[in-house]
């Protein structure tokens, strides 16, 4: 149910932080696998994927749940934004194995 703020209970986490504005795009779509909001993302071909491997580059957290398991979806995500660490989902590995890729790859500040 919808409070005067127009915030849902299903939108109210800790995940996003006001340290640095939120900034979102639709330019890509999730090419393979399902994701969950707050999950980190990688650039697979002309799309966007889970991380498959601690090698990965992270480009972005996924600011949705969305499933690609029947082809390419569109996908709400995030590439410049402040996150707490705790919320942070990974398909593989954990946020120490890629803290080095948000630094140098991205404009997400990671926040413990």
């Amino acid at each position: 149910m919808a409070d005067t703020l127009g915030v849902t209970q299903e939108t109210v986490d800790n995940l996003f932080t006001a340290t640095k504005p939120l900034t979102t795009s639709k330019h890509y779509q999730l090419v393979s696998g399902t994701c969950k909001r707050g999950e980190a993302l990688k650039r697979d071909g002309a799309g966007l994927a889970p991380l498959a491997a601690t090698t990965d580059e992270v480009y972005c957290i996924s600011t949705i749940d969305a499933d690609a398991s029947g082809g390419a979806v569109d996908l709400t995500y995030s590439t410049s934004c402040s996150v707490l660490g705790s919320e942070i989902v990974f398909a593989t590995g954990t946020l120490n194995d890629f803290r080095d890729s948000f630094v140098t790859n991205t404009q997400i500040l990671v926040e413990e």
